[in-house]
């Protein structure tokens, strides 16, 4: 114990670096093992096989002469011994943070160590003279102290670098996760093509628009405002860009969605609420035999490990769109930004490109406009756009695609009292007319193109297929006294809501092509690939930990706890 606390002391000493620790001690095993060994030699050159008479028992007592300086040579020998196991396991130790290469080094010199206790066993029960043992030990002593020369000068160094370590990939990796508010349209196409795999675009927008069509139907037969159905849609767009569609059900991650969003916007339900309505959906003959007013099926009735089943893939799921979103429940939505910013085309110059006070007569766009904005604005929804652009920018996008389809091969409208021509809001938000908008609204004809494009092609897509519906007419809390087709038909939005034929919105993007502005470059919020540390293998494992942060790196307020 003494031998290892007084090098311990030395070789930990927080005053002197770590190499020279280890060199500090080499040295002090080097002239404890060639004082301890002289000073024993004197003793062994008189102690032989020779001069012990045969089946002797003699020992030497404590009042024997010679005693003190045998008994003063056995503690140092056992003072060495304790100061090279403990220098020997320091190396070690300095030599690696890995616990998997620490046990192997170890391994290696406990190896060893019993090869030669078994050796001097050996070398004894075959009358090797002691002399010829005690050489060999202090030459063995002597080997070792060289051979560890170079190790210490190359493996011991004052800091243990990570790169040289195996230890990553031995323990739970750390790992932070950004949350990612919007995404460039660049990143959102990568994202795509590389979650779609060898599924074509074409197949691949059909799963999507089937996969709307359900959660909103769903949504309607439970009651949710259009802000919960919203924000279900755009987290299932979100969770596809981090996993690919193939691995999950399109009604597992879209019920999965309406899950978080009823979270998000505090209107609960239970897991097994959403499964009941979402079979009616599902199994429309089962919903046939249903007594609920509702159309909803009975749980009770079906398979309870067929239900449990579901409803413990609906919680997997949900816990993986809570990680895309990085637990960041704040939800902002356009619809309120369409009637404010209806409103704000006040002090707008319908006749002049300057803009003066004097002209502010507190004009606004029209009621008609506003309602069919509110309406495109929520079939955006059904596209990858609430993704790449905020509130206000779908806001004023809808508008704009209002006023396009309301002015576009449309013979001239009525302007009352109050109230902005819908041809000078298209001259306006296209660029066209002189105005401070894009200050006050933080937006540029560009994305408002974008948009417009965007929207117009989902609209095209479902004036040439109509059983593709679009959303349906904004639900309310179903009375349970009607009956079952009624809810069924406000549920399922049948009735078609654009009066406008596919090649009339042909017409239309090929005449915003004829002017529109080049498309503006959008910095990504990083370099790596924000799906990559998502994984659909892992569903369910707690390994190592996971850091999930409101904002990306650089962004302001990022540095804010």
């Amino acid at each position: 114990m003494i031998g290892s606390i007084s090098i311990g002391l030395i070789l930990d000493s927080k005053h002197i670096t770590r190499r020279i620790r280890g060199f500090l001690g080499w040295a002090i095993l080097l002239i404890m093992v060639f004082v301890v060994h002289i000073w024993a030699y004197f003793y062994q050159r008189q102690y032989t096989r020779e001069s012990l008479p045969p089946n002797s028992n003699d020992k030497v007592d404590i009042f024997d002469h010679g005693y003190a300086g045998r008994i003063l040579v056995y503690m140092f020998m056992g003072l060495l011994d304790a100061m090279w196991q403990t220098t020997i396991y320091w190396i070690i130790g300095a030599m690696s943070n890995d616990p998997a290469r620490l046990a192997h080094l170890a391994g290696i010199y406990k190896s060893i160590q019993s090869a030669g206790s078994a050796g001097s066993w050996r070398a004894d029960a075959v009358k090797t003279p002691y002399m010829a043992m005690f050489i060999s030990t202090w030459a063995l002593l002597g080997a070792g102290l060289v051979f560890a020369l170079p190790v210490l000068y190359f493996r011991v160094k004052n800091h243990t670098e990570i790169s040289d370590e195996a230890l990553l990939s031995q323990m739970p990796s750390s790992s932070s996760k950004y949350y990612h508010p919007y995404f460039s349209p660049a990143e959102v196409e990568y994202l795509s093509e590389k979650q779609r795999g060898k599924q074509s675009a074409t197949a691949e927008d059909k799963v999507r628009q089937t996969a709307c069509a359900f959660l909103e139907t769903v949504g309607a037969r439970i009651g949710f405002p259009r802000k919960t159905v919203a924000s279900a849609l755009s987290l299932y767009h979100r969770f596809h860009l981090f996993f690919p569609r193939k691995d999950f059900p399109y009604h597992d991650v879209a019920l999965a969605a309406l899950y978080v969003s009823a979270k998000e916007h505090d209107t609960l339900k239970k897991p097994r609420e959403l499964l009941a309505v979402s079979y009616a959906v599902r199994f429309p003959e089962l919903a046939a035999k249903s007594k609920h007013p509702g159309g909803e099926i009975d749980l009770d009735t079906m398979d309870p490990t067929i239900v449990e089943a579901d409803r413990l893939r609906l919680l997997a799921i949900e816990r993986l769109i809570l990680e895309t979103i990085c637990f960041n429940f704040t939800a902002r939505m356009p619809f309120p930004y369409v009637i404010k910013l209806g409103k704000e085309f006040r002090g707008i110059p319908q006749h002049s490109d300057i803009y003066d006070d004097e002209l502010n007569v507190g004009l606004a766009a029209s009621k008609t406009l506003v309602k069919l904005g509110w309406r495109i604005c929520m079939d955006s929804y059904r596209t990858l756009l609430p993704l790449i652009y905020p509130p206000h920018t779908m806001a004023l996008g809808s508008i704009f695609v209002a006023s396009l389809l309301l002015s576009f091969e449309q013979p001239p409208s009525q302007i009352a009292n109050g109230e902005v021509s819908n041809q000078h809001i298209v001259e306006l938000l296209s660029g066209r007319t002189t105005s401070d908008w894009q200050q006050r609204f933080h937006t540029g004809p560009q994305d408002l193109e974008d948009f417009a494009h965007t929207t117009l092609d989902l609209l095209i897509q479902y004036t040439q297929n109509p059983s593709a519906n679009t959303s349906p007419s904004t639900p309310s809390s179903p009375s349970a006294n009607l009956p079952n087709k009624d809810l069924r038909g406000q549920a399922a939005g049948q009735q078609p809501q654009y009066p406008y034929k596919a090649d009339q919105l042909i017409r239309l993007k090929i005449a915003m092509r004829e002017t529109e502005h080049p498309p503006r470059w959008r910095q990504p919020l990083g370099n790596s690939d924000p799906s990559a540390l998502y994984n659909s293998e892992k569903i369910g494992q707690n390994e190592g930990t996971v850091r999930f942060l409101f904002f990306p790196p650089g962004f302001p307020g990022s540095d804010v706890v």
